[in-house]
């Protein structure tokens, strides 16, 4: 008698679909089809928005690298559409950050871009010594730096200084991404996103 009268005062204590003491993580990618439907500018161009909204939170880099897989199958085969390298090149980013390194290393592969000026020939150099400091090969990403630090400055820097200046608050430096090829050697014994984050901001605030 004395177990049931015990439980019966356990059961009148417990209140019918009352809320549980916790809640559930919300998804990283809530409305997955909004963010799909966003043009290139606003899905990959926003520093706070798109893609990179879903990134910067905790945990849910590898959502917003398949979010950015997502939006470059439904654009790759459409020949007006000029921004699918960055894409690629930001879903490998993504996913190397995430240590993802093998997946990472395939879209870093592909994310080079025809040579047809210095420009260009400078993110070749880049990309070459993204994908030396993944391999773990010290001689490759050191020959990448010396050949992207070589470069000339081409004829209309100075425009598009101008252009990026007015447009997005900030004054890019010939040679682009130098800085974060300087950070992937400071840091050649640490992870992607170490060298790419924590290494490159000290290279920034020592400069």
């Amino acid at each position: 008698m004395q177990r049931l009268f015990i439980a019966a005062c356990l059961a009148g204590l417990m209140v019918p679909n009352a809320p549980m003491a916790w809640s559930e993580t919300p998804p990283c990618v809530e409305d997955r089809a909004a963010l799909l439907s966003l043009d290139f500018n606003d899905f990959d161009q926003d520093m706070n928005g798109g893609w990179r909204a879903i990134a910067q939170r905790e945990g849910c880099e590898l959502d917003a690298a398949d979010l950015i897989a997502q939006y470059r199958a439904q654009v790759e085969d459409d020949p007006e559409f000029q921004g699918l390298s960055t894409l690629i090149w930001h879903e490998a980013q993504v996913r190397a950050l995430a240590d993802q390194i093998g997946p990472a290393l395939a879209l870093f592969k592909q994310a080079n871009k025809p040579v047809a000026s210095n420009g260009d020939r400078a993110w070749k150099h880049y990309v070459e010594a993204t994908i030396a400091f993944l391999e773990h090969d010290r001689d490759a990403l050191d020959a990448a730096h010396a050949a992207l630090k070589a470069l000339p400055e081409p004829d209309h820097w100075a425009s598009l200084v101008a252009r990026t200046e007015e447009k997005y608050g900030f004054t890019p430096v010939w040679p682009n991404n130098l800085h974060v090829v300087e950070a992937l050697q400071a840091c050649f014994e640490d992870s992607y996103a170490v060298a790419y984050s924590k290494c490159n901001r000290g290279l920034a605030r020592s400069q």
